[in-house]
């Protein structure tokens, strides 16, 4: 049967439709291919095509807001109004936006009309949406109206305008009835009269049909028999084996009467708007049930919904409608998402008969649609954008070249990827964001170019060569970067994932013993070669115990991680923060995590005050501020980090950490030092927040300031601060919740506790991080030896038992003697460890020399960045941050090592054709 001869009825029962306001009748793909196009826009805001608001006006019950404007020249239906609407705290359940398309602003011929209710609002970019399906004429005045609907406080909104701009000509913006002289932020998207035998031969004349295979597709299509044209493309593609399948013969019905449809038999009368239509979510969903059931309700339900998003979501390389990164439904990283996905879904539900042949050829032509749509709109992205939606437009581009277009979108993802390497591959190896889990989104799509396309299929590409190495340094970034138990901490807006199966496939991938020790938890392969790591580049600073190769267990390991310096895509305001401690088997201290894009709830989250960090005046921190890590070293004998961030207004903010090792020496542990060090002048108060994982039992001493939490086994962490006396501490809650929840989903609450002073600045809190095991601390002491008011100068001593620790801090670099530890120094900082009485370490900061009860432990002709020094009876090790003619190192006659570690170049990475380092932002 040709399709041509459904044309009478096709015609017939659109004019029917549009008469009904309803939608496009006719054959699916017929309606489908009748793209919804752009009609009328207010010009928008490059590069990314926001509206321009210049003025918002909230929408109440008694103060409707209107426009007129005109359509198009082939408009007949206005199938839908987007314009600028934002929620405010006053839209609450029950209440609604309603917009009704009208025949002019008196009102007298109701179009079309659609409510967006409180579950929809869009928090994001505020550019709302409403299914108005009002029936038009071409080149004609029409008027939309919003208005309050439901039963609340009659407040839920504000929207959008360009204020006396005349930015739409054709029109201008109502209120309550009357004209104004402003326009709406607003857009229409417009359908045309069908053409379903033009629209037929322009999506047939994108396939190569001198290919093999599609003959018959090719005799179809040249009589016009449309019928059999689709009918055998399909099945062309189905039977299809090279260069990829598209069907897997795994994926057929499995009855499982144990399996859970309630959530699928729940959404069973869902439109596409309620369901993740966006990504895989809603096909998931009745895909699951359809396979453990075989129920074809299910499989009918998706095909009716996938009908329904390509009838209402056309591609914007076709409508112009969407295509940038705000548009969730179309943007670059939604369009490479789902391409990735290809044809899961598809094979999933091959063996239904309600899939029927118009929905599959669609799907396929849908994919194609989607790496046009990235040709047009994806130049621009970057970062897991750019990694994601090319690497699946290049493995499309190879799978399926009977596209006309394939060539096209092979070159075109090559061109971007080799770009996007360039770019965001940070000189340390890590891809530019912060967020854990969105750089593994990154980093997985290059991956799987690199052994699908490019190992196992011979694909040449300008970046083949080194992709392999790329790829390796930021695999070994995941290896050190999560918590001894494989979950990474929270950082920015997306961690806290096992990612110890990421792992395992690098190791498998670059054959690394240290990456697939890692993943097993130590039972395979080799530890890694070092313990704490610093990324100079991303910012980001693990400082670690062991690999479980310290008579304990691997997942019991001391672990903290820092953040400093960068920023980066997808982070937060939390520079100097510490977004997670991890000890003996348990995750101690947390980040409160991430939320719904452009809710206020999630703007709270990004914020300065949100993380484990100190803030003045309760802040926010600047992100334009300059950054750097000042000094870093990791030995046996202490790891050492001084950060510093141009934060705050009120001053700047040093964090420094001294992980001080147990290096098993029995009967101890050990613990992090971290002091925060406000600069600046005047009064002002310094807030030092602390946030443990959720429903963590916690003990808080308001006279000694202590803080501790209280489980019964396992991991637990105290915190102690050197100098109580100057400040006050208050245990509070944080609102947490799941990552990017909806903001209708009540928050959990995170123990937090909060010490604080009011001070003139400059001024310094230091604070003792110590980690335990079992109910009860260990014996643990901290004893002031000096301070000055401020604490920018100050020594005590952290007694564990038979082991004593001498902590110095100066303001400034100078010569000073201890006469009760018999400890004179010529730097700024020092640890001195001695057990039972007798010296066993020392670490020197930005110094040249230090001595003990007499004997002289370190001199340097020149001040160092850092040196320490490990004495023992079987010889004495030391470490330097770089090379220093004329160092020498006491040891009592002991042999003597001396390693260079060259952290001071570390920290000094620099752009070599631009001359820049790369240390802020």
């Amino acid at each position: 049967m040709r399709r041509m001869s459904r044309i009478p009825s096709v015609l017939a029962a659109f004019a029917l439709s549009l008469a009904a306001s309803s939608v496009c009748a006719g054959p699916p793909l017929d309606q489908i291919l009748n793209y919804m196009f752009m009609d009328q826009s207010v010009p928008m805001k490059g590069p990314q095509l926001l509206f321009d608001v210049q003025k918002q006006i909230p929408l109440t019950k008694d103060s409707p807001i209107g426009q007129t404007f005109m359509t198009g020249p082939e408009t007949t239906q206005v199938a839908r109004v987007r314009a600028y609407l934002g929620p405010t705290g006053d839209w609450e359940q029950g209440e609604g936006a309603e917009l009704t398309v009208w025949d002019s602003p008196e009102k007298k011929v109701k179009l079309g009309s659609d409510i967006v209710w409180y579950e929809n609002r869009d928090f994001h970019y505020k550019q709302v949406e409403w299914d108005v399906k009002a029936p038009v004429k071409p080149n004609s005045a029409y008027y939309f109206e919003m208005t309050y609907a439901g039963s609340g406080d009659g407040q839920m909104g504000r929207v959008g305008l360009m204020d006396k701009t005349d930015a739409y000509p054709p029109g201008r913006g109502y209120l309550a009835g009357q004209p104004r002289d402003y326009d709406l932020c607003f857009q229409t998207h417009s359908r045309r009269a069908p053409d379903p035998i033009g629209n037929l031969k322009k999506m047939f004349a994108r396939l190569d049909m001198d290919r093999p295979g599609l003959e018959e597709v090719k005799q179809a299509v040249e009589k016009d028999d449309f019928e059999t044209a689709i009918a055998k493309t399909v099945q062309c593609f189905e039977a299809r084996q090279e260069p990829s399948a598209i069907i897997r013969p795994e994926d057929v019905v499995n009855v499982n009467p144990e399996a859970d449809t309630a959530e699928a038999d729940s959404n069973m009368n869902a439109t596409w708007r309620q369901v993740d239509m966006v990504g895989y979510g809603g096909r998931k969903l009745f895909l699951n049930a359809y396979q453990a059931t075989g129920d074809e309700k299910y499989a009918k339900k998706l095909n009716d919904l996938l009908i329904e998003w390509y009838i209402n979501s056309p591609p914007p390389s076709e409508s112009r409608i969407g295509g940038c990164p705000w548009d969730d439904m179309w943007a670059s990283l939604s369009a490479g998402l789902r391409l990735g996905h290809g044809f899961v879904a598809y094979s999933r539900m091959h063996t239904a008969r309600s899939f029927t042949t118009d929905c599959r050829l669609a799907y396929i032509f849908s994919l194609a649609d989607h790496c046009n749509t990235l040709v047009k709109y994806g130049g621009d992205a970057g970062g897991n954008w750019s990694f994601t939606q090319n690497s699946s437009m290049l493995t499309f581009s190879m799978n399926f070249p009977e596209f006309k277009e394939s060539e096209v979108w092979r070159k075109t993802a090559t061109d971007r990827l080799m770009e996007a390497i360039k770019k965001d591959i940070l000189p340390d190896g890590v891809e530019t964001e912060s967020a854990p889990s969105y750089q593994r989104m990154a980093y997985n799509p290059l991956a799987g170019v690199f052994d699908d396309l490019i190992l196992r299929r011979g694909l040449r590409t300008p970046f083949a060569a080194d992709l392999s190495n790329i790829l390796e340094r930021q695999a070994e970034y995941f290896m050190y970067f999560p918590m001894p138990n494989g979950v990474t901490p929270w950082l920015g807006d997306w961690g806290h994932e096992n990612d110890r199966g990421g792992v395992l496939k690098d190791a498998e991938r670059f054959n690394r013993d240290d990456m697939r020790f890692v993943a097993t938890a130590g039972k395979k392969g080799k530890k890694p070669k070092e313990l704490s790591k610093l990324y100079p580049y991303a910012g980001v600073v693990t400082l670690r115990s062991d690999w479980g190769d310290a008579g304990r267990p691997f997942d019991d390991a001391r672990y903290l991680l820092i953040h400093g310096v960068h920023y980066g895509a997808h982070g937060h305001q939390d520079i100097n923060g510490i977004s997670g401690l991890y000890a003996y088997g348990r995750e101690l201290l947390t980040d409160p995590g991430s939320h719904e894009y452009g809710s206020p709830e999630h703007f709270k989250l990004t914020t300065g005050p949100s993380h484990n960090l100190m803030t003045i005046d309760g802040e926010d921190q600047n992100r334009r501020g300059e950054t750097a890590f000042r000094n870093w070293s990791t030995t046996p004998v202490a790891d050492y980090l001084s950060s510093y961030a141009a934060a705050y207004k009120g001053g700047d903010y040093t964090r420094e950490v001294v992980f001080a090792r147990a290096n098993g020496t029995p009967g101890i542990r050990d613990y992090w030092i971290v002091r925060d060090t406000a600069a600046g002048s005047g009064n002002h108060s310094l807030e030092q927040r602390w946030r443990f994982v959720l429903d963590t039992p916690m003990q808080v001493n308001t006279q000694s300031l202590t803080t501790r939490t209280a489980y019964d086994t396992g991991g637990n962490l105290a915190i102690l601060q050197v100098d109580p006396s100057r400040l006050k501490v208050e245990e509070t809650t944080t609102d947490t919740w799941g990552a990017r929840a909806k903001t209708s989903e009540p928050p959990t609450k995170l123990p937090t506790v909060v010490y604080s002073a009011n001070t003139l600045l400059p001024a310094v809190i230091d604070t003792v991080l110590l980690p335990f095991e079992g109910k009860r601390p260990p014996s643990f002491r901290v004893t002031s030896l000096e301070k000055s008011p401020n604490g920018l100068e100050s020594a005590f001593k952290i007694t564990q038992g038979h082991v004593e620790d001498l902590f110095v801090f100066k303001k400034a670099p100078g010569k000073k003697y201890l006469a009760s530890e018999k400890v004179g120094f010529d730097g700024e900082r020092i640890f001195v460890r001695r057990v039972n009485g007798k010296l066993r370490s020392v670490l020197l900061v930005n110094g040249a020399g230090l001595t003990v009860a007499g004997k002289q432990i370190i001199k340097s002709p020149k001040r160092l960045s850092w040196v320490a020094v490990s004495l023992d009876p079987t010889g004495t090790k030391a470490y330097a941050s770089s090379e220093a003619p004329g160092l020498a190192i006491g040891a009592g006659g002991a042999k003597v090592s001396v390693r260079i570690m060259n952290t001071d170049r570390l920290l000094r990475p620099v752009q070599a054709e631009a001359g820049k380092t790369l240390l802020t932002r």
